[in-house]
């Protein structure tokens, strides 16, 4: 409970880091800190705000985290049509190689996989070939 300790921590000056804090303490209209001569102390309504404080400083991380994993193709959400027997050896290889991706599968025909690939409501589909109809969905095999 000491602002020049925690400026360091930051790596900023101290001044600046007050200065933020009455701010802070201004926009809410409520008082944090009990600042007196040995050091600083929270204030009931600070111990109050504490809690979801620190809710919120880890809910920003997760989602940071989970913005990060989704462009590295390690989690996010894939929706995926499939034909037959593809949930019993391939959907399952899938998950187990990439666990943070929360998979949401959709057991349709040929033809109504490529119609929702077509309209974007499923991201990737795994089909029986050869299809009987020439279509705009691009395969990757």
């Amino acid at each position: 409970m000491n602002f020049h300790r925690v400026a360091n921590r930051l790596h900023i000056a101290q001044p600046p880091l007050s200065v933020s804090i009455r701010k802070l303490e201004e926009e809410r209209r409520v008082r944090l800190f009990d600042r007196d001569r040995p050091g600083v102390r929270l204030t009931e309504a600070g111990h109050a705000a504490l809690a979801d404080a620190r809710r919120a400083l880890f809910h920003a991380a997760e989602s940071e985290r989970m913005a990060r994993a989704t462009v590295l193709g390690t989690g996010g959400r894939l929706r995926i049509g499939f034909v037959g027997t593809a949930k019993y050896r391939l959907l399952p290889a899938f998950q187990a190689k990439h666990p943070g991706v929360t998979l949401t599968l959709s057991e349709r025909d040929n033809g109504e996989i490529l119609h929702a690939l077509q309209n974007g409501e499923l991201d990737a589909g795994i089909i029986r070939v050869p299809l009987a109809t020439r279509n705009a969905v691009r395969s990757s095999w």
